[in-house]
């Protein structure tokens, strides 16, 4: 199957910049792509661009330079996704940015913007482009994908009405929508929000429809009654009624009984664990849109804290104040050991920068919101960018999936493993950056070198010793062959060849030479000298010790 059949459809791309063989450049490479991409159109200053687009064209792709005359990159973002006024928003293009390594502020202001990736000018071929571009592509084809629909029987304009009215960020209506809405939610009680958890082999579409199905049946069999909204893949929403005459504690036991009852059919059916919030019991003298906005709230707080504390669990209003952050950590307080930790990024020791890395750590995170908090490492992961940009360096020297450092970061479900995997790329980007500055006086060849020729007797690996020097292996290993034009494993055994050979004019027998000098197996020890000398430890032994006659 070619790249083009693999996707939906063809996609219109438009470039914009300044630069005319930057867009022949661009031509060529999503020519060669072999990607279902069309150049619709190309401008040379962002205006024109903007021009184009306000008319009604249809462009599903547009990749700007960040500088530019008239109107620059930055500037068209703001109009393309801050106006509502400027685009419709069912025609608001994908973008890619085009930046100079000097650019980085400008390319950060552009994905805060709404930018999917970025791509270097110096660095325009193919093996660079392309993925950007399958990443483009990718968002495209996710923007085909209607929202999962809620079918519960005749809930369906009821789900669909509480789901755009979710959607809203103030989550506010129309006095005539509100009282339709009310009229939904007449005896609306309390409010569960339910989150799939990424830990189940089950995870996806599948899962999501077990858990239409599972949620159904369980509260089906427990009287309640409800209306489901699926808010995102993963994400629900549950509006529970109970009769007004019955007692919230006998109204509790049944939500338990249910909730209990998902939770255990999913991890049965699924392979997936789910979190569930809750908000309070309610008994209302007179309903309001207002007290409802504050039930989802509270049911999606109290959810969130599977960050903190893990998820597959119930979290209930009356944990709420066991669940409170621990500890004092204030934000200037969080910060300030942050930037402890840049600062010692420029020291080419890891102890440095690890010891301040514990010390944040442990001094815990702000009593705030998952968000902020996600935000606050978002922007540590940036200015670990900054620090790779100011030595023109780029995300993809690292190692998978480190390239990636923002999606790593997508994928952590909780604060724990937010932390855990923050210090895996700190310390992926101190190793790049102190291998590009290494001088090669005492420098890690160097070291390793030393190392290897005190220590060859023993099970000395290409892993050790890349760990010991502060290293990674793939460099540690273009650094052998290109300094010594011998392989690593090669000048290991050319240093223990060498130190047998000194042996051999004593009189250790060969296998005690062989298991001094690392070998423990003779015979393995006699095949790797006759490669390296051209002849068997015996045969060479008996020649040396006639020509010392």
């Amino acid at each position: 199957m070619s790249r083009k059949e693999q996707y939906r459809m063809n996609y219109h791309v438009m470039l914009v910049d300044d630069d005319p063989i930057i867009r022949l450049t661009l031509r060529n490479l999503i020519r060669e792509s072999g990607l279902p991409l069309e150049i619709r159109a190309e401008f040379a200053d962002g205006s024109e661009a903007l021009r184009f687009l306000q008319s009604g064209q249809n462009v599903d792709l547009i990749m700007i330079d960040m500088k530019m005359p008239v109107m620059d990159g930055i500037s068209l973002l703001r109009e393309v996704y801050q106006r509502p006024s400027s685009i419709p928003e069912s025609q608001t293009p994908v973008s890619v940015v085009l930046s100079a390594y000097s650019d980085y502020d400008l390319v950060r202001e552009a994905f805060v913007l709404g930018a999917v990736d970025y791509m270097v000018k110096v660095d325009l071929d193919l093996e660079r482009v392309l993925p950007v571009l399958e990443k483009a592509i990718k968002e495209l084809e996710r923007k085909q994908i209607p929202p999962h629909p809620v079918t519960f029987r005749d809930h369906h304009r009821e789900a669909s009405m509480l789901r755009e009215w979710l959607e809203k960020e103030e989550m506010t209506a129309e006095p005539e929508s509100e009282k339709v809405l009310m009229s939904i939610l007449g005896n609306c009680r309390a409010v569960v929000v339910l989150h799939i958890e990424k830990n189940g082999a089950g995870e996806g579409t599948s899962a999501a429809d077990i858990m239409l199905q599972t949620t159904e049946q369980a509260l089906q069999e427990v009287s309640l009654p409800h209306i489901l909204v699926q808010m995102e893949e993963k994400k629900f929403v549950l509006f529970l009624g109970f009769d007004s005459q019955e007692s919230q504690l006998y109204a509790r036991n049944r939500l338990s009984k249910g909730l209990i009852t998902i939770g255990r059919r999913l991890k049965q059916y699924a392979n997936v664990s789910i979190t569930i919030g809750v908000s309070a019991m309610y008994e209302p003298p007179v309903w309001t849109l207002t007290k409802m906005n504050e039930l989802v709230h509270e049911a999606e707080k109290l959810a969130a804290q599977r960050f903190f504390h893990g998820g597959g669990r119930v979290y209930y209003p009356e944990s709420a104040s066991s669940l409170q952050q621990s500890g004092k950590c204030t934000e200037s307080d969080f910060h300030q050991r942050r930037d402890e930790v840049l600062q010692a990024m420029s020291d080419e020791q890891p102890e440095v920068w690890k010891a301040r890395f514990a010390k944040w750590k442990d001094g815990g995170v702000p009593d705030q919101e998952e968000a902020s908090i996600r935000a606050w490492f978002d922007n540590f992961v940036w200015d670990l960018g900054g620090l790779l940009y100011e030595r023109k360096l780029r995300w993809e020297l690292l190692d998978e999936p480190f390239r990636h450092p923002f999606q790593c970061l997508r994928e952590c479900d909780t604060l724990v493993t937010v932390w855990e995997t923050v210090f895996e790329i700190t310390q992926r980007v101190h190793r790049l950056l102190h291998e590009a500055s290494e001088q090669e006086e005492n420098g890690p060849l160097q070291q390793a070198k030393a190392y290897i020729e005190q220590h060859y007797a023993e099970g000395i690996t290409l892993t050790l010793i890349s760990e010991m020097v502060h290293v990674s292996e793939s460099y540690l290993s273009k650094r052998f062959v290109k300094e010594t034009g011998e392989k690593f494993i090669d000048f290991l055994t050319r240093v223990r060849v060498n130190r047998a050979i000194e042996l051999m004019g004593t009189n250790r027998k060969l296998y005690e030479i062989a298991e001094e000098v690392g070998y423990l197996n003779p015979e393995h020890f006699s095949r790797v000298f006759k490669k390296m000398t051209g002849y068997s430890p015996a045969v060479y032994r008996d020649k040396l010790l006639n020509e010392q006659k």
